[in-house]
């Protein structure tokens, strides 16, 4: 019985991991809360378009004109976006 000297703090460590995996487990089974969305904002997700593999020069045509086409502005838009709502943390 002399040795229990630490055993009161081994417990009292387990007992607080066990409560940040509690709330751990909890907060990641939330998936359809966004917990970042305050203020009322509308997150929106950009839809990436579906791709197919390259298989002759006219598909290779294909993906250079898509390119050409992309708006590089809206990109930064974004990225400017993510930006600011990363700043706010």
């Amino acid at each position: 019985m002399k040795n229990q000297k630490g055993f009161s703090t081994i417990v009292i460590v387990i007992a607080i991991a066990a409560v940040l995996v509690a709330l751990g487990v909890y907060l990641v089974s939330q998936k359809g809360t966004n917990l970042y969305n305050k203020g009322g904002q509308q997150v929106t997700q950009t839809q990436q378009p579906t791709t197919s593999a390259i298989q002759n020069s006219s598909d290779l045509d294909t993906a250079a004109a898509d390119l050409d086409n992309t708006n590089v502005d809206e990109v930064d838009d974004e990225l400017t976006q993510i930006d600011a709502d990363a700043s706010t943390f």
